[in-house]
């Protein structure tokens, strides 16, 4: 058998998923036994017994072998990364919408009969509206979430190309030719190409600011692996530095609960409820 030297988060990892395997086994054993319970006349009169785990505290020592630089792992630049694409999905959609908003403007100081402004208004409640602004945000975001290995290459470097040509697509389908920018492009007298390259230069830019920032952390947020050794041959070896973790950890039960019910096949639409 191949030596294998664990990591210390899967070590870890190993214990909590053993803790809820334990109880998933006691509670194997409930099931069963409630059978057995049902079928006595007078073990029914009984409850059956469950066990419940509250909490489990483990202490686990072990001798570290080695700290290095995990070139294969980067959950705290991912991190950063989804950050960026947070505060970046709401400036581009905030700045796209502004310059559209500061036209709209003009145009509701001028002296326009009561069909446009009608029109005017009903444009400007549907475009400017938290709901929408907020629509817009997460539709770019799951974008970017959904599209972070393609967009992103393992230098770090941000396909600027690709993402201008979403977000084209995207801004031209969700402000820039809404239906109801065909009913008021009139009120525009001519300004509306302007505000439609003025967006499209807001969002080239801002992209251009996302892939410089992604690529600033190229080097700075590395992730290491700990690997360790936690067999007794090592926890007694002379002169060896023995380290200890301690896991202190919850189970949290669950009930599925029904809370539909599908109309196509009449099947129970269940969901996990906490108790």
């Amino acid at each position: 058998m191949a030596d294998f030297t664990p990591e210390l988060y899967q070590l870890v990892g190993a214990v909590l998923r053993d803790v809820a395997q334990a109880r998933f086994n006691s509670d194997v054993f409930s099931r069963q036994i409630s059978f057995v319970y049902e079928a006595d006349s007078l073990l029914r009169r009984f409850p059956v017994p469950r066990v419940d785990i509250d909490e489990a505290e483990i202490t686990l020592h072990f001798a570290i072998e080695a700290v290095e630089l995990d070139p294969q792992r980067s959950s705290q630049r991912n991190a950063a990364i989804g950050s960026f694409f947070d505060q970046y999905s709401v400036s581009i959609v905030r700045q796209s919408i502004e310059q559209v908003r500061r036209v709209i403007q003009g145009i509701r100081a001028s002296d326009l009969d009561d069909a446009k402004k009608a029109a005017l208004a009903t444009f400007e409640n549907r475009l400017l509206s938290e709901e929408n602004r907020e629509l817009l945000k997460g539709r770019l975001l799951q974008y970017f979430n959904e599209n972070i290995d393609r967009i992103i290459d393992g230098d770090c470097i941000l396909n600027e190309e690709t993402v201008i040509a979403h977000l084209g697509e995207f801004i031209d389908t969700s402000i820039l030719n809404q239906p109801e920018v065909e009913k008021v492009i009139g009120l525009f007298a001519g300004d509306w190409e302007q505000v439609a390259g003025n967006v499209r230069q807001g969002y080239q830019e801002q992209v251009h600011q996302l892939k410089v920032a992604i690529e600033k952390l190229r080097d700075k947020y590395p992730d290491y692996k700990i690997t360790i050794n936690p067999t007794a041959a090592a926890l007694t070896a002379p002169g060896m530095p023995i380290s200890s973790v301690k896991i202190k950890s919850k189970v949290r039960n669950y009930k599925w609960t029904k809370v539909d019910v599908d109309d196509a096949d009449l099947r129970n639409v269940r969901t996990l409820n906490p108790e």
